[in-house]
């Protein structure tokens, strides 16, 4: 059980080595960005199961939170949806399709799966080899971010 996964980023790590994570974020803008569909959630869809198990009401927490909470129940699907041998390809996928659509979010998880088949299926070895790579290069910018975003902080803390 994960307390406030927040932005998910402990949750992801946590997934990678339980079979079932339990998460409860009390901050509903924050549980809306985990529970729709970001492409983390696009990413993980084939082989977890997310849902919520519970809503709770401000009254149930002492201080009463700001924000809305819910009981999420996070477990791996026993049968993957796509081949883990395709991994690979499926993250460059929608990697690539959410860094050049805005509308890649509103595409349900299901829709993805079929967009990906079609993909596969109908594509040359030339399309598919243009997206080689996208997920880990988003993956290393992200990472650059992070460590630019800390440096700032560790700047400012410096200051005062």
């Amino acid at each position: 059980m994960e307390i406030g996964p927040g932005q998910g980023i402990i949750t992801e790590e946590l997934l990678k080595v339980a079979s079932e994570v339990i998460a409860v974020e009390l901050d509903r803008q924050l549980f809306e960005k985990l529970h729709s569909n970001t492409m983390a959630a696009i990413l993980y869809y084939p082989w977890w199961n997310i849902h919520i198990v519970h809503h709770f009401h401000r009254s149930d927490f002492s201080p009463h939170p700001r924000v809305d909470s819910v009981l999420l129940h996070i477990q791996s699907r026993q049968t993957a949806l796509i081949p883990s041998s395709q991994k690979n390809l499926y993250q460059d996928f929608v990697a690539y399709h959410f860094t050049r659509d805005r509308f890649a979010k509103h595409i349900p998880a299901s829709q993805w799966l079929k967009l990906f088949n079609h993909f596969t299926t109908a594509s040359n070895p030339e399309k598919l080899k243009s997206i080689q790579g996208t997920f880990a290069a988003l993956q290393q910018e992200q990472q650059n971010l992070q460590k630019n975003h800390r440096t700032r902080t560790d700047h400012k803390v410096q200051r005062n």
